[in-house]
């Protein structure tokens, strides 16, 4: 079993404590509690999150895809922030955006809950279609369901993450060819995220 990160850490080092920064202040949604001086390696991983069984012939193809993109995230920030960035800086930075876009944990909650409304919302017409049918055949059968608590739609949260791997590319093109603003900090106050 892997350790994965779905943030990389190359990317959490940016918000690393300026004597050491393989260590972070978080703070944690769950509670809202501080704590200090956590390692970066730590934080932001799942058990085999880089694995997906909806993907048969690569079950951890998104690793083909980081391996492009990540290990450049700290070069093309650097970049943006010394003003030497280029269309090959977007494309690469563009590549790891379309990742956090699509594969991290509240990506994959927000596209399992999208899903399971779209199910939902079919099967509650298909039942209304033919509850308003006299003649249907599966009336009986509805009717149990109800009797019995009805339907409710639940995706598996490893579908999301698989639609989200095989749309990287489509994604990484329109964050890559739509125009950006860059904004710079220049106050002392840092940004939180």
């Amino acid at each position: 079993m892997a350790k994965d990160h779905y943030v990389a850490q190359t990317y959490l080092r940016v918000f690393g404590l300026a004597d050491n920064p393989e260590l972070v202040n978080v703070v944690r949604k769950s509670n809202l509690s501080r704590q200090n001086a956590i390692p970066i390696k730590s934080i932001c991983y799942g058990v085999d999150w880089s694995t997906t069984e909806y993907i048969p012939d690569n079950p951890r193809a998104v690793e083909d895809y980081l391996k492009l993109f990540e290990p450049k995230w700290a070069e093309c920030v650097k970049s943006i922030q010394e003003d030497t960035y280029t269309a090959t800086t977007k494309y690469l930075m563009a590549g790891y955006l379309a990742y956090l876009r699509v594969c991290t944990p509240t990506s994959v909650r927000l596209g399992s809950s999208h899903l399971s409304d779209i199910i939902q919302d079919l099967y509650n017409k298909l039942e209304k279609k033919e509850l308003a049918n006299p003649d249907s055949k599966y009336r009986d059968v509805i009717e149990t369901i109800r009797k019995h608590g009805g339907v409710e739609a639940e995706i598996e949260k490893s579908f999301p993450k698989a639609m989200g791997i095989n749309s990287l590319i489509n994604i990484q093109k329109v964050l890559a060819t739509s125009p950006w603003i860059v904004f710079k900090n220049e106050t002392e106050t840092q940004f939180v995220t």
